[in-house]
C-alpha cells in the first residue's frame, strides 16, 4: 500500500476483496450510515506484521475495537473469534 492509497468502499463491497484499510473503510461506512459512531484506526496489532487498520465502534457509552481483517482470516478455522478485541493487542497511531 502506498502512502497516497485511498480505499473504495464500493469496490471492496463489489469484489469482496481488499486489504485491512479497505475492510476498515467499508465497516466504517456501513456503521456510520446506520448512525453508529465508528472510527477507522491505523497502527499496529499483535495479530499482523507491519502497519494495520481496524475500527473502533461506539456502543453503550464505550469504544470497542473491531478488527474485520483478523476475523476474516480466521473464518473457517477452529479458532474461536470474538468480535470485540482487547485494547492491549493494538497500538493506535492515527484515527479517522
Amino acid at each position: 500500500m502506498t502512502s497516497d492509497y485511498v480505499p473504495s468502499i464500493d469496490l471492496t463491497y463489489e469484489t469482496l476483496k481488499g486489504i485491512c484499510y479497505d475492510y476498515s473503510a467499508l465497516l466504517a461506512g456501513i456503521e456510520r450510515s446506520q448512525g453508529i459512531p465508528t472510527k477507522l484506526v491505523k497502527g499496529y496489532s499483535r495479530f499482523v506484521n507491519g502497519y494495520h487498520a481496524w475500527n473502533e465502534v461506539y456502543l453503550n457509552g464505550e469504544w470497542y475495537i473491531v478488527d474485520t481483517t483478523v476475523d476474516s482470516t480466521l473464518k473457517g478455522t477452529s479458532v474461536k473469534v470474538t468480535m470485540v478485541k482487547n485494547n492491549s493487542d493494538y497500538q493506535k497511531v492515527n484515527e479517522y
